[in-house]
């Protein structure tokens, strides 16, 4: 029969011996060394497993300091703006905020409010940034806005829309009628 072999010929047509011819010393040898691979192999996926749980620990302590400047901004603000306290409420790209922000002059301070449309939103934790961008006498002005910054007084969200992209830049190049058209409002 064609491609017929027996089942302990080798590649070059010698006769292999089964395991049973091998002598013990050298079966105790190769057991040995499959047993000194298996627990190194053993000890890189253990290895490998106590570093992914230590990262995650250092990640998880990350983010608890994280939470706790947010949180502990978070009072300040409240301290600060009294009963007129209005926590960051949830807006995303293509919604139209309204930032009341603190402007110091001299030794006045004055609330000034800037409306327009959110480009992004960025970052994570205490570093959190958003853009929002308004056209004012034809020249389109973009301001970026730390989150969580103590000159915010409050962010409202005028309208909301539903838009399929976190970035908006392509509205740079846009008149306000087409904005309007491009932003569909929920």
């Amino acid at each position: 029969m064609a491609g017929f072999e027996p089942a302990n010929v080798g590649s070059k047509g010698r006769c292999l011996k089964p395991l049973g011819y091998i002598p013990v010393s050298t079966k105790y040898k190769i057991m040995k060394f499959f047993q000194t691979k298996q627990t190194l192999f053993f000890k890189k996926i253990i290895r490998n497993f106590v570093t992914l749980f230590l990262n995650e620990v250092e990640m998880n302590k990350l983010d608890y300091v994280k939470n706790l400047v947010v949180e502990k901004i978070e009072q300040f603000k409240q301290q600060k703006d009294g009963e007129s306290y209005s926590p960051i409420p949830n807006f995303k790209a293509g919604d139209i905020v309204n930032v009341a922000v603190r402007v110091i002059e001299g030794e006045k301070e004055r609330i000034q409010n800037f409306r327009g449309i959110v480009l992004y939103r960025r970052g994570e934790g205490p570093n959190q940034t958003f853009c929002v961008r308004k056209v004012s006498n034809g020249v389109g002005v973009e301001r970026i806005f730390p989150l969580y910054s103590p000159m915010i007084q409050s962010i409202t969200v005028v309208q909301s829309s539903k838009v399929r992209r976190a970035r908006l830049f392509y509205l740079r190049g846009m008149s306000e009628r087409k904005i309007r058209q491009k932003l569909r409002v929920k």
